[in-house]
């Protein structure tokens, strides 16, 4: 990925300017700020960030001699003053907790998890360019339409843990879990319908038509 090529970046939409707590803050640039004092890493650049337990998590990048962007996390714990650092095989597309661990989706379906340890792979495995949707007890993810030519996977909602998979192009909001049930919106014949998905094995349980101004869990 050259340094030049920002498409990712840009259409993930995650990040436009740094994130911030009430003491420390992530920059665009690779740098923290905490209590007001700047503290420098590696990266040249970062985009997306995640506050928890262990601390401030950051993805970015490093550029090699050949311009290339190499992707890497960093972590900031509340207790010190110099950053962790981790190399990682493809772009951080969502930070997210599942059952207590914080963990990673990256952008061509690859999946870390966070442990005393470091960051390590995980088992799942996730289609291109997802959304995850966790919450204590499930875990879903619906992948979004790309811009990409080498995405050849359709827009659908699964679950990466039961292998369930259920076509369907999500419009205008991103799909929710609500009270156990997973929530999208769709297009039918030109109107905008809520479906409800079982998140068991996938089957749409109702469709509905839905005004835009309503909210989507209810």
């Amino acid at each position: 990925m050259k340094l030049l090529n920002r498409s990712l970046i840009l259409f993930t939409l995650i990040i436009t300017s740094g994130c911030s707590s009430a003491q420390t803050a992530w920059n665009t640039d690779g740098s923290f700020t905490k209590n007001g004092h700047r503290i420098d890493t590696s990266l040249d650049n970062s985009y997306l960030g995640f506050e928890s337990e262990h601390g401030l998590f950051v993805a970015g990048y490093k550029i090699d001699p050949n311009g290339e962007n190499i992707p890497y996390i960093v972590l900031l714990e509340s207790n010190k003053a110099t950053p962790s650092e981790w190399g990682i095989d493809d772009s951080a597309l969502q930070f997210f907790e599942h059952k207590g661990a914080v963990q990673l989706a990256t952008y061509r379906g690859g999946h870390y998890v966070f442990t005393n340890a470091g960051w390590h792979k995980g088992e799942l495995v996730f289609k291109k360019n997802s959304l995850i949707l966790s919450d204590h007890s499930s875990l879903l993810a619906c992948n979004r339409p790309s811009l990409y030519k080498e995405n050849e996977d359709t827009s659908s909602c699964y679950s990466p843990v039961l292998g369930w998979s259920t076509p369907i192009l999500w419009v205008d909001a991103d799909p929710q879990l609500c009270h156990g049930k997973l929530v999208a919106l769709i297009k039918q014949e030109g109107e905008l319908s809520r479906v409800e998905i079982d998140i068991n094995n996938g089957n749409i349980l109702s469709s509905r038509h839905h005004q835009s101004n309503q909210p989507l869990c209810n």
